[in-house]
């Protein structure tokens, strides 16, 4: 994980981090196969290229197993994830035009002591990728908050770097294309309990993190992959702020306070000159309503509300 602070001059890091990617495992397994490739281990990349009926798992969802063992990622949501890497680890001593490369699981698979709950029939696709240039090159665009693709032959078992805005999906001529976009942030502005919570609790669920203080968040960071959260006990500071994020491209915009409170920030800004469809997109009361008191509770209801709306922007991306 990420969580840094602005600071006079910039941000700057003051918590041990992580690479981001590599801690959103279940969704972005390319560091790993990356990383275990450069090390000269051999992998296996197996991707969800269909789905019939109701999957646990979106389409395109992938595990990555190593040659010694070592995996990451989730297809099926736990039900057939040890069957998968069994499979995988087979592969590795079977010569390349010998290997099983699609499986059928669920309805209608051959495997009937392997059966999905939700009824649903997918195939996976096994492959092998023998260097790590594609992932890289994917790596490089995600680093860069870009959004990239990567696409699979699954005749031949190839990848190679796709259009960058392309859709998750299997294309007639045997190609399935497998989009990705940068990691969900939340730039956290203000200070206290409410601010602590909220990071913790982010953090646990793969978001990059960044605690602004009480500081206009510098537009770097403002990106649509961006949730932008006020936090602050002194209201008055909050207008110049929202007026500065709300020219920005964040998925979610949302602010502390009562109604009466967010009735007077609308009053503010529309003195401003904000427009009022750009007023519109904060969330005051900020959260879903679950009746939250505690910091902790007040976390889990902005962290929803944030969730969801990360995945109503993001989910067909």
């Amino acid at each position: 994980m990420r969580i840094a602070y602005l600071a006079t001059g910039g941000c700057h890091d003051v918590i041990e981090q992580a690479d981001k990617l590599k801690t959103n495992a279940f969704e972005n397994v390319l560091p790993f196969c990356a990383d275990h490739l450069r090390a000269q281990r051999d992998v296996c990349l197996i991707t969800l290229i269909n789905v019939e009926g109701a999957s646990p798992r979106p389409l395109g969802s992938q595990n990555a197993i190593a040659n010694n063992g070592q995996y990451v990622g989730m297809i099926t949501g736990g039900c057939a994830e040890e069957a998968l890497i069994k499979h995988a680890m087979q592969q590795f001593d079977i010569e390349p035009p010998q290997r099983q490369t699609v499986l059928r699981l669920g309805s209608d698979s051959p495997w009937v002591d392997i059966r999905l709950p939700c009824g649903a029939g997918i195939d996976v696709h096994f492959s092998f990728p023998q260097s790590t240039e594609v992932f890289d090159q994917a790596l490089s665009c995600l680093n860069s908050r870009e959004p990239c693709s990567i696409e699979l032959n699954t005749a031949s078992g190839q990848w190679s770097v796709g259009a960058p805005h392309a859709t998750t999906s299997l294309r007639s001529d045997g190609v399935f294309v497998r989009h990705f976009h940068p990691s969900a942030r939340i730039v956290i502005v203000g200070e206290g309990p409410y601010v602590d919570a909220l990071a913790s609790l982010a953090a646990v669920t793969d978001f990059e993190i960044i605690r602004s203080g009480t500081s206009t968040p510098a537009p770097e960071m403002l990106d649509a992959y961006s949730a932008v959260v006020l936090l602050m006990h002194d209201h008055e500071h909050e207008p110049a702020i929202l007026e500065t994020v709300l020219l920005s491209d964040c998925f979610y915009v949302g602010a502390l306070g009562s109604r009466t409170t967010h009735k007077r920030r609308v009053e503010q800004l529309e003195a401003l000159g904000v427009p009022a469809e750009n007023i519109a997109l904060i969330h005051g009361p900020i959260g879903l309503p679950i009746g939250a008191r505690s910091p902790n509770e007040i976390a889990l209801s902005i962290l929803a509300e944030i969730t969801l709306k990360k995945h109503q922007r993001f989910s067909n991306a």
